[in-house]
């Protein structure tokens, strides 16, 4: 029986991917280029990253916080390899910002060195810097780009992953189902809106969908609410409320088929209020990120 990770499932697969990697990407995948394995489907794309915050009041004079106001971005190149059994590799490649905010400016000190590129797989993700030279070397505890548990086989679980890709429509209800099973409740607000509610304990950490950074204890989300596009099953929109019914943060994503007929997302938006105690500041948290240049293939035996 698959459980509501099937919905978090869905949208990792929908949005996620050297340099000289790309040229392997063709319709005969065969062997991949990190491992013996063969490679079902292979993905790349660049994501492009924007974030600052902006306060109630302006700018606080005195408090140094400029580097949380400035606005900042970020560009890489991913790729992905999932494997006939559902293992996979990834690299994250950082590219050159193409912004002129001052903060992308800034670069380390001349004797430190600096994180170009990391590979996950086989249990450990490595760092590389612009040389080449191997300067991070950490565990990595993702075995499955899908839990094929989930699903009744091995076979169930490779369709679910190209169908989530090509052929969305076909995975949708089931889906669907899923979550609602899962969620404390589930209701159509009409043919082309489904909504999910689901409930926290104040004092139980969990991972909010639209979190990309940790709430506080004083002002955590207990209720979220998740909006569905029933055609493809995907979230289009993560709301996070406090225990005053407070809005908190949102998430908004947008999604397109690209020319070789995969659905995709295309860029995801969010706002997250925020306390500062140290300094007795409210502001509000801006992420825009934007996906493009996709390549997907995929190799059916």
């Amino acid at each position: 029986m698959k459980t509501q990770s099937i919905l978090w499932t869905i949208i990792s697969l929908i949005v996620f991917g050297c340099e000289d990697i790309q040229k392997e990407l063709k319709d005969d995948i065969g062997p991949s280029s990190f491992s013996g394995k063969p490679a079902i489907l292979k993905v790349s794309y660049t994501e492009v990253a924007q974030r600052h915050a902006e306060f109630a009041e302006g700018t606080p004079g005195g408090h140094n916080l400029t580097y949380i106001e400035e606005p900042k971005s970020e560009r890489i190149k991913v790729y992905i390899e999932i494997y006939e059994d559902l293992t996979y590799s990834k690299q994250i490649t950082y590219l050159a910002p193409e912004s002129d905010f001052p903060a992308d400016k800034w670069t380390l000190p001349p004797d430190m060195p600096e994180l170009k590129r990391v590979v996950y797989g086989d249990g450990f993700a490595k760092g590389y810097d612009a040389s080449g030279n191997q300067i991070v070397n950490e565990p990595f505890e993702d075995l499955y780009w899908i839990d094929p548990s989930e699903f009744e086989n091995l076979e169930a679980a490779k369709e679910y992953l190209l169908n989530s890709y090509f052929n969305p429509t076909a995975i949708a209800s089931e889906t669907l189902a899923s979550v609602k099973k899962s969620s404390d409740s589930f209701g159509m607000l009409s043919d082309e809106v489904a909504v999910t509610t689901n409930h926290f304990s104040p004092t139980v950490t969990h991972q909010d969908a639209s979190a990309r950074t940790a709430s506080t204890a004083t002002d955590e989300v207990v209720e979220e609410k998740n909006y569905f596009l029933p055609e493809y099953g995907v979230v289009y929109r993560t709301e996070g409320y406090t225990s005053d019914g407070t809005l908190k943060d949102i998430e908004h994503n947008f999604y397109e088929f690209t020319d070789d007929g995969a659905f995709v997302m295309v860029s995801s938006h969010y706002r997250n209020k925020e306390y500062s105690d140290a300094y007795e500041l409210s502001y509000v948290e801006h992420s825009d990120i934007f996906f493009e240049d996709y390549t997907i293939t995929k190799n059916i035996n």
